[in-house]
């Protein structure tokens, strides 16, 4: 099985999501899912600070700022402060389209018998395990943002790197193009920051394979944007294994882990990944490691794959912490003499769920 394997080689920080005009609608999709993470919910500071550098296309009204409330009734006291703010600095703005900004979020609540949780394990499974056989030869653009910063404190960005992704045969080939803007002719193990190597599959299969013995368990109904999702969450014990860290100077190991997986009830295929590791030893140099892969739907040469859309990764160590986030665009057919933009990737109006290194 291919190893899955992520490095820090220097500190990083907090991610400062770029401004965006969003409309109420999306706006509410982003509290809910904010506070609805599978890894846990996003702090009210920092839910609250995204929300200090965003703009409002439409009017929010003190009806639509209760209906936020109710649905999420969890939301701290900075964000509902952050809401109100949005809602005075909106009052001139024009009112949303009619049903607009209705968001329903009811959802299933009863789990599925133990019989049918089996069989949709099962179509998972053999979704994974062909899932690197049904994907095409591409070319993509990869975006990865560095953070870093202290161990108790915000981050800041220290790097970014722009590669052209090749997955050629199931192997994956990193070029980075840029380096902090810059022209770079680096080898993608030479650029400095923290590293990630391993979406195209590797997660996914280390997961799902019969030699990991993972052990699934229900979690619940939730909702991704609009659509109903199934979590299961798992356990992966370190013999079968193979998420590896690297730590700066080259010591390594493989780690446990567990998590959840986000699945589409009807189409059994995973749309998202979490992972924590597990029983780091205190002498080793990271101390926590979180990752977040997110799958969408992206059109190569008239076909629909379901393809990595972002990676987060936390880590921390005795001297800091870091986050890495990756972004893919521009995916088209590998052919010889392919050539990508390496321009940054438009990012979804509402930002990812925040987990990964």
């Amino acid at each position: 099985m291919k190893i899955r394997t992520i490095a820090l080689f220097a500190a990083s920080a907090l991610a400062l999501w770029a401004q965006q005009s969003l409309t109420v609608s999306e706006l509410t999709k982003f509290i809910y899912s904010s506070t609805h993470q599978l890894n846990g919910k996003l702090s009210d500071k920092e839910i609250a600070d995204y929300l200090s550098k965003i703009k409002l296309k439409e009017k929010l009204d003190e009806a639509a700022l209760e209906r936020i409330h109710t649905d999420n009734p969890d939301i701290g006291p900075r964000t509902f402060g952050a809401l109100r703010g949005l809602k005075d600095k909106s009052a001139g703005l024009p009112d949303p389209k009619p049903g607009e900004n209705k968001v329903v979020y009811s959802v299933k609540t009863a789990a599925p018998s133990n019989e049918e949780q089996g069989r949709i394990i099962d179509a998972v499974r053999e979704y994974a395990l062909g899932y690197s056989d049904q994907l095409p030869n591409f070319i993509c653009a990869e975006v990865t943002t560095q953070y870093a910063g202290p161990k108790s404190g915000g981050l800041s960005k220290v790097g970014e790197v722009s590669s052209h992704l090749t997955y050629y045969e199931k192997h994956e080939t990193y070029t980075p193009y840029l380096f902090n803007g810059a022209i770079s002719q680096a080898s993608y193990e030479k650029i400095p920051g923290a590293r990630s190597v391993g979406d195209f599959g590797s997660m996914l299969l280390g997961i799902f394979a019969p030699s990991s013995q993972a052990v699934f368990e229900w979690d619940r109904w939730d909702r991704s944007g609009d659509t109903q999702v199934m979590v299961f969450s798992y356990r992966i014990a370190r013999e079968n294994s193979n998420w590896e860290l690297v730590a700066d100077g080259g010591q390594s190991m493989v780690t446990a882990y567990h998590g959840h997986v986000m699945i589409d009830p009807k189409s059994r295929v995973v749309l998202q990944i979490d992972t924590i590791a597990d029983s780091i030893p205190p002498s080793f140099p990271i101390q926590v490691a979180e990752d977040t892969l997110t799958y969408a739907p992206r059109d190569i040469s008239g076909h629909q794959f379901l393809l990595p859309q972002a990676v987060q990764i936390r880590m921390s160590a005795a001297d800091g912490q870091s986050r890495l986030e990756k972004r893919f665009a521009n995916y088209k057919k590998y052919d010889v003499g392919s050539a990508i933009s390496f321009g940054d990737p438009t990012p979804d109006p509402t930002p990812p769920p925040t987990k990964k290194k």
